[in-house]
């Protein structure tokens, strides 16, 4: 064996002289041009072997005599997090339960989701560089960190940390920026000199404190005020583990917590500096990306769509990851089965049992024999996809490798594009330095420093309307909800079974699996969905089968390991004859080594043993970004035909191919009705019925007649006051009739009868929307099936963009019709029955304040709201239209004292609530709100009045009101007791009463804001003395209050001799009050 070579040690300092600290990485990297791709070195106190070129590290990885363990800097974090998913050691039983529980929360599906939530951190920094202008220097690395940081706390934990509002950095990233150097300092220096360190041991301990108490305090709000979102920590809160059945312990929560906001930020930080600093050096990249992201979005806001469309931009990042990647060492080691024997690699060198061993990604990334004598350029075109793929296995990890591979690598990779894709079509960027030359700040990450840029608004583009350019209308991409099957729910005779079975780790597989058998159920088939480990000894020729499964690291997910292993075993040719089957595969081609693999081997297996293909196998890349689209080409191209041959039968028009009508089509069964049922019931269950006690009018008159309901509560339902009643309205009965009419003109209306009938009935009136707007494309949609060539032209028009601005210009607004209203408008439309149906959205439950507290009554609430009217069609498309009323609203108002409604309880904001009991003395409070905006006021007003009668002393409370005049102001007499208690002092603003003209404000009507202008001197008191203030109203409403308090700001600046304010520090001390003492809802 030869010996691995390497500096000479010194005694007690070991290499230390031969690394300079500040540049370590670098230093090791020069080290391997006079050693060669394997090297030792003693750092640390540790001996330790570094591997640097690809044939050296695909050996590794492709042995299973090699496990990634924590090592270095990673050691010493052990400290602060012993079971998070990058220190845990391999054996952890810890390590493994929170790595099965949490991978399903970064599924392509579930990062998919998180679009809207990365935008909108996205559109502050946008914003803010576009009010920056384009000569203030930016602190590239500085900002990434704060987008970074901002977006995993937010889509991860619903944690908002509001960087973009501050001068500095939260504490939260300067705490662990200083464990990071501290760490990286520690693990160069010999083990025994680091107890010498007392300050830096005392800053440590104080910093991991720190740290820990911010993670434990967001689990408790959460636990306190929980939610249906499936986030990351409702996910580590609430799962189990699928091997163990064990749910994480609150230590594994905290330390894992804390590893997602220092991992899931630090590196995409670094990748997104690195990558700018690449392409402003680079132009010949930079003007190609532009023009990609010019050609796929042009002046559209972005959305999930546009990222599947971004191939360059993903391959820059790809290219940045390799050159640049922000993990440069992760460490490994030799597992010897007997630990006196060595471990040969490269078949001359020994390693010994559990030796540390460093893969050294800058010396991977551009190992010339991989990636030529160009290795050391940005070329983003060898990141395309053909020309990745054809890249040799293990030459690219910016991510790790194997089972410790970084599970939020899709995350990160979207995040990047779609921060990419807003900032690229809004700016134009450049150097401030253009001679500035790379240098490289290291910790346990690594990142550019001292990389400033310019950001110039791109021409057309203006900082005032921004925001509204970085935006979609979300009414035009509204999410079909998914499907979960009733394993249950019983076929008819004639339906033909199909068994869907999935193997997924992070829920993609098993959401496609949902999918196909809810279309599946729609064609009139059977169809069932179980985990791929239960279709073992029961795949029979009686049932089609469809597998959908993932690969990890080339191996089955944690539930097709027992299925996988037993199709492996089986040794009978003719096991599977006469079995019916078909293969989906879902990976991700940056593992393209072991890309498909697991369904390639079950599809081979399969047939191997006798079992015939429906189909070819299908599969999708993650990384494209395009599942969904993939899984629906790869049904309409194969799946679905094959079924048709196998069955004879036209899955689209159901119709055989002899030409005879089949007896009775699949979809105009009671079967639809049950499932379209239990879809929608999965989008939101009520809780219970409650019983309306008592219903009155509030105003005296006006356009938006405001109503009060008070209702008893199911059984065992609480509340607290700031609440939210949700409501699940039913569509009325001359709605329901008239679009049953219309589809008993298209065939579907006749198959239904009995039972079978009410359902049908029931469903439109309780679990679907009758009177939303249709979406451009399902009119589109429409009107490709219009036989009359004016109603499609009508239909065309409708459907365009044009026509949604021409509907806004004109004095009256006009709004789209919804899909029974095109179809009575245009009777040529010849679309099926069933699939007029299946564009009926499931009707949402409406989300009312509680205006009542349960100091007053525990078991009863009350909810106050106006009725709304929504604006007509346009009267080019329908004659003398009127205007819609409000579902919700129109729903209650026709309820009566002893009728039943379904709802639930949702808790309301953390912030939108009266200080608690303690606080309640020492804290006043400021309200103001209009029209039904009064809701959760009267609550809270309730709240105080039943404290003050059981003894309690309270600060001052102060509610501004605005209506149109006294008749019409709510609650007037209820107001008034409760302020002749004590609980409250109320003003009222009058829009409609008429005021002296030396009084009367700008513009002639007297609102809220102007009230709120007028008593600035009083609320600034209270707000010195801690107030906290709430507001409740529309957008208007909300505005127009917002500017009445920064103008007491303003003013109040001046009295106190502070001097002019800037609009920049008016909006940093907003920022900072909404934090904690100005809670605003909007409605």
């Amino acid at each position: 064996m030869a010996p691995i070579p390497g500096p000479r040690p010194l005694p007690v300092i070991g290499n230390l002289l031969d690394i300079n600290i500040s540049q370590a990485i670098a230093s090791m990297c020069a080290l391997s041009a006079t050693y060669g791709p394997i090297y030792r070195l003693h750092l640390g106190g540790l001996d330790m072997v570094l591997l640097g070129s690809q044939e050296l590290v695909d050996e590794v990885f492709s042995r299973k005599d090699f496990i990634k363990q924590p090592i270095g800097s990673l050691i010493t974090l052990r400290a602060l997090t012993p079971d998070g998913l990058l220190t845990a050691f391999h054996e952890q039983e810890e390590w493994g339960i929170a790595h099965r529980v949490l991978v399903s929360a970064f599924g392509p599906l579930a990062v998919q989701k998180m679009v809207p939530e990365m935008l909108d951190i996205t559109s502050q920094l946008a914003l803010k560089w576009a009010r920056f202008g384009d000569t203030t220097a930016i602190n590239l690395t500085s900002d990434f960190t704060r987008l970074t940081l901002d977006t995993i706390s937010l889509c991860s934990m619903d944690l908002r940390f509001n960087s973009f509002y501050k001068d500095d950095l939260d504490p939260f990233v300067a705490a662990f920026m200083d464990l990071l150097e501290t760490s990286d300092a520690r693990d160069l220096r010999p083990g025994w000199l680091n107890y010498f360190t007392w300050t830096e041991n005392r800053r440590f301990r104080k910093n991991m404190r720190y740290l820990h108490k911010v993670a434990s305090d967001v689990m408790a709000r959460r636990r306190a005020n929980p939610t249906t979102k499936q986030d990351l920590l409702n996910t580590m809160l609430n799962g189990v583990d699928p091997v163990t059945g064990k749910h994480l312990s609150d230590s594994t929560i905290r330390d894992n917590m804390i590893t997602f906001l220092i991992a899931g930020h630090e590196t995409t930080s670094a990748m997104l500096s690195f990558l700018f600093y690449l392409l402003l050096t680079n132009p010949g990249p930079y003007r190609t990306l532009q023009a990609e992201i010019d050609q796929v979005l042009g002046k559209e806001p972005l959305t999930a769509e546009h990222l599947t469309r971004l191939p360059y931009a993903k391959a820059c990042l790809k290219e940045a990851l390799r050159l640049q990647p922000p993990i440069p060492i992760f460490g490994i080691q030799p597992v010897s089965s007997d630990p006196k024997l060595p471990v040969i690699v490269g078949k001359k060198w020994e390693l010994k049992h559990a030796q540390p061993v460093l893969i050294m990604n800058d010396l991977l990334h551009r190992d010339p024999l991989v990636y030529g004598d160009d290795a050391n350029e940005f070329k983003p075109e060898r990141m395309l996809d053909e020309n990745f793929k054809k890249l040799p296995k293990n030459c690219w990890k910016p991510f790790g490798n194997g089972t410790r591979a970084c599970i939020g690598s899709d995350f990160a990779l979207q995040e990047a594009t779609l921060a990419v894709a807003v900032l690229f079509q809004k700016f134009d960027f450049k150097l401030v330095d253009p001679n500035y030359k790379l240098t490289i700040k290291e910790n346990v990450t690594v990142k550019p420093s001292n990389l400033f840029i310019y950001a110039k608004l791109r021409p057309g583009v203006d900082a005032t309307v921004l925001p509204g350019g970085l935006f979609s209308n979300p009414t035009e991409e509204a999410d079909r909800p998914e499907s979960k099957m009733d394993e249950n729910e019983k076929s008819k005779e004639q339906q033909r079974p199909i068994s869907i079975f999935y193997g997924s780790n992070m829920g993609t597989c098993e959401g496609l699996a949902d999918s196909l058998a809810l279309k599946a159920r729609r064609q009139g088939f059977d169809s069932s969905v179980a985990p791929l480990d239960d279709a073992v000894d029961k795949i029979t020729g009686e049932h089609a089968v469809v597998i959908i499964t993932a690969s990890y690291e080339g191996e089955p997910p944690d539930n097709a390991v027992k299925f996988v292993n037993w199709l492996s075993k089986s040794r009978d040719a003719d096991a599977f004859k006469g079995t019916r089957f078909a293969v989906f595969g879902c990976g991700n081609r940056d593992w393209h080594d072991t890309f498909q693999r697991i369904p390639i081997l079950v599809g081979s297996l399969l047939q191997k043993h006798g079992a015939t293909a429906i189909a070819p196998t299908g599969d999708t890349d993650a990384s494209e970004g395009n599942i969904l689209g993939d899984f629906e080409a790869w049904q309409v191209d194969h799946f679905w035909p094959g079924i048709a041959q196998i069955y004879n039968h036209d899955i689209q028009n159901g119709v055989s191919q002899n030409g005879v009508s089949q007896t009775e089509e699949p979809w105009t069964s009671g079967a639809w009705a049950g499932e379209q049922l239990a879809l929608s019931a999965l989008f939101s269950a009520p809780g219970g019925q409650a019983t309306v006690t008592e219903i009155r009018v509030l105003t005296a008159s006006g356009e938006r007649p405001k109503r009060h309901m008070e209702l008893k509560l199911p059984e065992g339902t609480t509340y607290d006051v700031g609440d939210y009643l949700e409501v699940y309205p039913q569509n009325t009965r001359q709605d329901v009739d008239r679009l049953l009419g219309n589809l008993k003109t298209r065939g579907l209306e006749d198959h239904w009868s009995g039972g079978d009938a009410d359902s049908l009935r029931f469903s439109l009136t309780s679990r679907f929307e009758l009177n939303q707007p249709a979406t451009a494309k399902q009119i589109e949609t429409l009107a490709k099936s219009c036989q009359d060539e004016m109603e499609r032209t009508r239909l065309e028009w409708l459907a365009n963009s044009s026509a949604e601005a021409n509907l806004a210009s004109h004095e009256t607004s006009y709004r789209r019709p919804s899909i029974p209203q095109i179809l009575e408008l245009f009777p040529s439309i010849a679309v099926p029955a069933t699939q007029l149906l299946s564009m009926l959205p499931p009707l949402r439950p409406r989300q009312y304040s509680i205006s009542s507290s349960p100091l007053w009554s525990a078991s009863s609430c009350t909810i106050t709201w106006s009725l709304i009217t929504h604006p007509p069609i346009h009267p080019d498309i329908a004659k003398n239209p009127s205007p819609t009323l409000g579902l919700a609203s129109s729903f209650l108002a026709g309820l009566k004292a002893g009728d039943t409604v379904d709802v639930s309880i949702r808790a309301g904001q953390a912030r939108f609530r009266p200080p608690a009991d303690a606080d309640a003395a020492a804290t006043p409070v400021i309200m103001a709100a209009a029209g039904s905006g009064i809701a959760p006021f009267r609550g809270f007003v309730q709240h105080r009045a039943e404290m003050l009668r059981r003894g309690h002393a309270l600060a001052p409370a102060v509610m501004l009101v605005g209506c149109r005049s006294p008749e019409d102001a709510p609650y007037a007499a209820e107001l008034a007791e409760w302020q002749a208690a004590g609980a409250v002092n109320v003003r009222y603003a009058y829009s409609r009463v008429s005021r002296p003209e030396a009084e009367a404000p700008e513009g002639g009507r007297y609102y809220v804001q102007d009230r709120v202008r007028e008593d600035g001197d009083e609320l600034a008191a209270l707000w010195d003395r801690g107030a906290r203030v709430y507001i409740c109203g529309g957008r208007p409403v909300s505005q127009g209050l917002k500017d009445a308090v920064r103008g007491i700001y303003l003013a109040e600046a001046e009295k106190r001799g502070c001097g002019a304010r800037t609009e920049q520090q008016v909006e940093e001390w907003l920022v900072e009050a909404r934090r904690e003492r100005y809670a605003v809802e909007v409605f």
